[in-house]
C-alpha cells in the first residue's frame, strides 16, 4: 500500500478495517518454500519483498491472487516454480 501512496494513517486504517473482517484462523501462514521462491522473484522479477511473498504463496499453493497489483498477476500468471528451482 505504501508503494501505491496509502498515507500511514490510510494503511493502518485499511488492516484495522481488515483485522475485523478477516478472522486469525483463516490466514495463510508463511512457509519456507514461500521465502526461497520470494526471493527468486524480487530478484529476477523485480518484486519488492511484500509483493513476492503474496506471489510467492499464491505460485506455491496453485492459487489466484486477489489484487489488484499488476506486477503479482504478471508474476503469478507466467511464472511456474519450475522456472525458479
Amino acid at each position: 500500500m505504501k508503494s501505491r501512496g496509502f498515507t500511514l494513517d490510510e494503511r493502518l486504517k485499511t488492516w484495522k478495517f481488515l483485522e475485523k473482517l478477516i478472522p486469525a484462523e483463516t490466514i495463510e501462514p508463511i512457509i519456507p518454500q514461500d521465502f526461497t521462491i520470494a526471493a527468486v522473484l524480487t530478484e529476477k522479477y523485480g518484486l519488492d519483498c511484500f509483493d513476492g511473498l503474496v506471489a510467492a504463496q499464491c505460485m506455491v499453493r496453485n492459487a489466484k491472487p486477489l489484487t489488484t497489483d499488476k506486477d503479482i498477476i504478471n508474476v503469478v500468471s507466467k511464472v511456474t516454480i519450475s522456472d525458479i528451482n
